[in-house]
């Protein structure tokens, strides 16, 4: 059924209702109301813009008296006569609806269009493989706790799956190498990956780490080394996924050192005192005549 129908605003000045409303005896207001609900029952209608009740049931000038709260018989006999309603059979119709009314308006119609439409567009998944943004875990924390994956029922800005915590999940429903790096990178980096532009960033990341043979559990003890500098932590807390592509190598390979918490040498821009000093310098050395040791 549809929920709503296009009611003009010149319905409030139109002459044929007002002369229905003359000839019955009414007031234009309340002919008016009378229309409104005749559009209101032709658009409930099972064939919109028929007065139908049900599937080959017409309605009756009674069914209508019964919605306004009194007889409609004469006002209902004026809109017969001004030819703003007809009869086919034993069913009344409201002249010009599909003029007036357009299949356009159909909210389901419109739905499946865009569903159509959607289908057509690439997603995440077609732009990298190995990436399924139904795959991701709705959280970072359920990432470690045995999981069962429940297909959506609705489309959404995001295509994901439903993680449920499920005591009684069968071992081949956990998650795949490539879900828990996506996981394990959300998790470091703090994205909401239920975003469709999260999801992919996410993924693309992902999809390198796995080429460079990188484990979910190397991506989680980046967050440590990441923090284990006293500037970076103090001025970027949280890295971004593209920097731990950048650093993760250095990551691990620090963490292998002897002291196992080495961290990356972060270039930071020397204080003036110190560019002037070395320009100083710089300018004496090149003043220093040939061959003086």
């Amino acid at each position: 059924m549809e929920t709503w129908f296009r009611f003009y605003s010149e319905a409030a000045k139109d002459a044929k209702l007002q002369r229905a409303a003359r000839a019955s005896g009414v007031a234009f207001g309340e002919m008016l109301g009378l229309w409104a609900i005749v559009l209101s029952m032709a658009s409930e209608s099972p064939q919109r813009g028929m007065l139908l009740i049900g599937t080959n049931l017409p309605a009756t000038v009674d069914d209508l008296s019964a919605v306004y709260g009194k007889d409609t018989t004469t006002m209902f006999e004026a809109l017969l006569k001004t030819g703003l309603l007809d009869k086919d059979g034993d069913a009344f119709f409201v002249v010009n609806w599909n003029k007036r009314q357009y299949a356009s308006d159909s909210s389901a119609e419109r739905t499946r269009a865009y569903r159509a439409r959607r289908k057509e567009e690439p997603i995440p998944e077609q732009l990298f493989p190995e990436f399924d943004p139904r795959d991701i875990p709705v959280t970072s924390s359920e990432c470690h706790s045995d999981i069962i994956v429940t297909p959506p029922d609705t489309d959404t800005e995001v295509k994901s799956f439903a993680i449920a915590n499920d005591a009684s999940s069968k071992p081949d429903k956990v998650l795949s190498p490539h879900q828990e790096l996506v996981s394990a990178i959300a998790e470091v980096c703090v994205l909401d990956v239920k975003l469709r532009s999260n999801a992919t960033r996410a993924g693309k990341v992902a999809k390198e780490l796995r080429e460079g043979e990188y484990t979910p559990a190397q991506v989680r003890q980046f967050k440590t080394w990441w923090l284990a500098d006293k500037w970076r932590r103090e001025s970027h807390a949280t890295p971004a996924p593209e920097e731990i592509v950048k650093f993760i190598a250095q990551s691990v390979q620090e963490r292998a050192s002897p002291n196992g918490n080495g961290h990356a040498e972060v270039q930071r821009p020397d204080p003036p005192a110190q560019v002037k000093l070395r320009e100083l310098r710089l300018k004496q050395a090149a003043q220093q005549p040939q061959g003086v040791p």
